[in-house]
């Protein structure tokens, strides 16, 4: 079995992957050599995705999963918690724990927050991902899905289900996120109104850029030295898209204050 490897000291969930990976190895007493014959992947990858030090990537730990005849869905299961506890790490939401339950959503500003709650719990899949795992259930562009998740624009029915359906949604969650859609949707169409649906539509354009703006600024400046050169620019060139954004919603919401009370009779 070669040298025994070196403790785990990684953060929790990221350590129970890397601990279950080690497991499985064990119980099938195989050397990564073996595993890299049965998983068409490198020895070195297998051996790195056990050490603990970085969430590997699914592929990977799948093909661990498979050389060692190991459950696939608790090896999902596994690596969701540990990309998502990655995530948190990286600042791309804020600290506070939001419980996803599409139950509570109210309007479209609640569902937003749900949604990119959903994708990070479903370990924060790429948008190439997530457009191929959604591709039998209806088409979703990756333009649509990065303008859904960055709040630009309000989902449809059908590209939420494919949303939902692509994150690993069972049948019995999926009714439920179909359920807060059309709670959203009635909310916006409400009589109480126009101008509470103004307010919704307009909390919803704003609160998405500026969660991102906060973020990416607070991970800039904690972690300025762990990150590349691309690493930075992406983040300050997505700060600036959403701080330009923001000007022009309210530039927007100027004008139509404005025209809206200087119609008033």
């Amino acid at each position: 079995m070669g040298r025994p490897q070196k403790p785990i000291t990684s953060s929790p969930a990221l350590a129970e992957l890397a601990q279950w990976l080690r497991d499985q190895r064990s119980r099938q007493h195989l050397t990564y050599r073996q595993m890299a014959h049965l998983s068409d992947l490198h020895a070195t990858t297998l051996q790195r995705a056990a050490a603990g030090a970085s969430v590997p990537t699914l592929a990977v730990v799948e093909g661990y999963a498979r050389a060692c005849r190991a459950d696939q869905t608790v090896a999902h299961r596994l690596w969701r918690a540990a990309r998502y506890e990655a995530c948190q790490k990286l600042g791309q939401r804020g600290n506070a724990q939001l419980a996803l339950r599409p139950e509570l959503v109210r309007d479209f500003a609640d569902l937003a927050l749900m949604m990119r709650e959903l994708h990070l719990r479903a370990g924060a899949p790429s948008l190439r991902a997530l457009q191929h795992r959604a591709g039998s259930h209806g088409e979703l562009p990756r333009s649509t899905l990065h303008r859904m998740l960055s709040g630009r624009t309000l989902p449809s029915y059908d590209h939420l289900v494919a949303f939902v359906k692509g994150c690993g949604a069972s049948r019995e969650t999926t009714r439920a996120w179909q359920q807060a859609w059309h709670r959203a949707e009635r909310t916006r169409r409400s009589g109480e109104g126009a101008e509470t649906s103004f307010r919704a539509d307009l909390l919803h354009e704003l609160r998405s850029p500026l969660t991102s703006v906060l973020g990416f600024s607070a991970t800039l400046l904690a972690k300025w030295d762990r990150f590349t050169g691309d690493q930075k620019r992406l983040m300050v060139e997505t700060v600036d898209a959403d701080a330009r954004r923001i000007s022009s919603l309210l530039s927007d919401m100027s004008h139509a204050l404005y025209h809206g009370v200087a119609a008033d009779p």
